[in-house]
């Protein structure tokens, strides 16, 4: 069997009685919960372990998250002893801390730029695997009172179609996900599958409307009541779906900002889950979160070339080490995209 180990200052602790680490690219940091049962294991580990220890995961040795224990739970019970133990990788912080700008607000400031500014008090390092898009300015970014930094990354992010995530070393990373398939998922092989098709999220339009600040050229009716529209022909209902932009722009912006709204509705409405007995592809890597993966399973009514692995988790316990993975559309995770042409299928799978 695979191990998972929490070290903690230098020591390492396995053995444990179940354990498991979630990674997705549509959650900021990773985390990890450890339990352990044995009386006399449990008793020294209680005496060992403190709530915000720095803190190590391995897999198999090799790392998958640097951060912080956050949650210690205790329980004695008919002669019984256990600790859980639950933490985050280092990014998770700012989910934690109020954001902090000098002066409230940056001006002239990238993504990458504004990342840097928020993580650098928490000591997080920043790391830009997207593209150009990453650094092209806003022309301010501020902090509203009870914002934290993941708040402002989120809103800014969302503007420029990147996603934020972490790294096994702890860093916060700035992505776009996966433009090639890196492996196979065998079917077969698995433990338990599983189609989520989810209607209440998806709507047959957005319009997304703002305002544009006034100029010496750009004043009037245009100026005011800038807007944008995207239209979902798979949804055979009329539910159209009016939202306010985050930030100022034109009519051109607000569209592109109204398809990938739409995209990500109908990209977050499917999900394939596979829980598979190993923590590693056909390759012996790890699965990656946000890359592309060709799955096809007939009884799911899933034949697709490839899906984006939306989430990864790790685990061991009384499945033995199984790795549970969800996968989304391509769509889902796309800025700017088109709304792919509908193949409408039995059962009302659109694919």
């Amino acid at each position: 069997m695979s191990e998972l180990v929490l070290s903690i200052g230098g020591t390492r602790y396995g053995g444990w009685l179940e354990a498991n680490v979630t990674r997705s690219i549509e959650r900021l940091a990773a985390t990890f919960s450890v339990t352990m049962t044995d009386r006399w294991k449990a008793t020294d580990m209680r005496e060992r372990i403190a709530q915000f220890d720095p803190c190590t995961v391995t897999l198999d040795r090799e790392t998958v998250l640097e951060g912080i224990i956050e949650d210690i739970e205790l329980e004695r019970h008919a002669g019984t002893h256990s600790v859980v133990a639950r933490g985050h990788s280092r990014p998770g912080e700012l989910e934690r801390a109020a954001a902090e700008l000098p002066g409230g607000e940056l001006t002239d400031i990238g993504l990458a730029g504004l990342a840097r500014k928020l993580c650098q008090p928490l000591g997080v390092s920043v790391i830009n695997l997207a593209d150009a898009t990453a650094d092209q300015l806003f022309a301010r970014a501020q902090v509203e009172p009870g914002e934290t930094g993941s708040d402002i990354l989120a809103e800014h992010a969302r503007q420029r179609g990147l996603f934020l995530t972490d790294d096994a070393r702890g860093r916060l990373v700035i992505r776009r996900r996966g433009k090639r398939v890196v492996d196979a998922i065998d079917a077969t092989r698995a433990h338990r599958r599983r189609a989520m098709l989810k209607g209440d999220g998806v709507r047959s339009s957005i319009t997304v409307k703002g305002q544009r600040q006034g100029s010496d050229r750009w004043d009037g009716k245009a100026a005011a009541e800038p807007s944008g529209q995207a239209d979902d022909p798979s949804v055979l209902l009329h539910r159209p779906h009016v939202t306010l932009a985050e930030r100022q722009g034109d009519s051109a912006a607000f569209r592109e900002r109204a398809r990938f709204a739409l995209a990500l509705r109908r990209g977050k409405s499917r999900r394939w889950t596979f829980t598979l007995p190993s923590w590693r592809d056909t390759s012996g890597n790890l699965w990656q979160p946000g890359e592309l993966y060709r799955v096809s399973d007939p009884w799911l009514r899933l034949d697709r070339a490839e899906l984006v692995l939306a989430e990864a988790d790790w685990s061991v316990g009384a499945e033995g080490t199984v790795a549970t993975l969800t996968f989304g559309l391509p769509e889902g995770f796309d800025l700017p995209v088109e709304i792919p042409p509908v193949r409408r299928s039995e059962g009302g799978w659109n694919e």
